[in-house]
């Protein structure tokens, strides 16, 4: 692609390069930050769920409405597959297609969506993993109060801004804390990491191709 040709009169096109360099380098640069603190609460959660499964218990998943997306890929990655031709995990995405709308409309509803899913699908040796952004968020906050008191693994991966949500985990579960205040780069996180817990449980159960 000549690059000359994307110059307009008036217009600075040329920014548009620029601007995909910049978040190409600053995620490589918020990516390289966190390898050291999360190395170690990744292999435990890997391990985590990969023992749960093992078990024949299953993978409870529940999300802020924004990171909606990274949990659909992670259960999707687990009940498919990444690399390899195997059978599907049972992972279960908890919640509705009116969630966000019931969340937006503050509707009490929305507080135990996921506690009362919880108290129905799950028992004592599953795992719930959350994903969230948000510290107000109740529906998560009785979400992991609920699968404590069932005796369900947590697996967290919060903000360092959440400070309720991290004061909640027991000592004994995994909560992975990303540093950032870019919400972007903190989905973009999620998605990469949620993605590597479904691949690196894959290995663990049916090796490497």
């Amino acid at each position: 692609l000549d690059q000359e040709c994307l110059y307009r009169p008036g217009i600075r096109v040329m920014s548009i390069f620029e601007s995909i360099i910049n978040n190409f380098n600053e995620h490589m640069d918020l990516t390289s930050r966190h390898v050291e603190s999360l190395t170690p609460y990744i292999a435990e959660s890997v391990n985590l769920i990969t023992e749960t499964l093992m078990a024949g218990n299953k993978i409870l998943c529940c999300t802020s409405p924004v990171s909606c997306a990274a949990g659909h890929q992670f259960c999707d990655t687990l009940l498919h597959c990444v690399d390899l031709e195997r059978p599907a995990l049972p992972a279960l995405l908890l919640g509705s297609d009116n969630h966000s709308n019931l969340y937006k409309l503050g509707s009490h509803k929305a507080d135990d969506i996921f506690s009362s899913q919880i108290q129905l699908f799950g028992k004592p040796g599953d795992a719930l993993y959350v994903i969230s952004m948000d510290d107000k968020d109740k529906s998560i906050i009785n979400a992991i109060n609920t699968a404590q008191e069932l005796g369900i693994n947590i697996i967290s991966l919060t903000t360092d801004r959440q400070t309720v949500i991290s004061s909640i985990v027991s000592n004994d579960q995994v909560n992975m804390i990303l540093s950032t205040q870019n919400s972007g780069q903190l989905i973009r996180l999620q998605f990469l990491i949620s993605h590597l817990l479904a691949q690196l449980t894959e290995q663990q159960l049916f090796g490497s191709h």
